[in-house]
């Protein structure tokens, strides 16, 4: 399944979009997102730089689970009133208002 990153947020500029996750033990994870480059994901820590899974999990041992939405959001959403967004939120279409929200 392929997740068009479009519509992610760079405040109306060209820099990527950035997450950053910073484990208790120091180390973070840094993952830059941009619709016109391929992910890049770094991993930032005073250890040696890991170069297996056996390693990297050592450095950043924490398990990550994704629940993606639903569906899929709206490309272009209309504004709708907050009576009719309020209506929706714990529906199966809660998604299609997620702007609105």
């Amino acid at each position: 399944m392929t997740i068009s990153l479009d519509n992610i947020t760079r405040n109306y500029g060209d820099e990527d979009a950035e997450l950053l996750f910073t484990h208790t033990n120091g180390s973070k994870l840094k993952i830059l997102l941009h619709s016109e480059r391929p992910v890049r994901v770094f991993l930032i820590t005073k250890g040696q730089v890991p170069t297996s899974i056996v390693q990297f999990r050592k450095a950043f041992p924490m398990d990550l689970i994704v629940v993606p939405t639903l569906g899929p959001f709206e490309e272009r959403e209309a504004y709708l009133e907050d009576k009719t967004v309020q209506s929706t939120v714990n529906t199966r279409i809660a998604h299609r208002h997620f702007r609105n929200h």
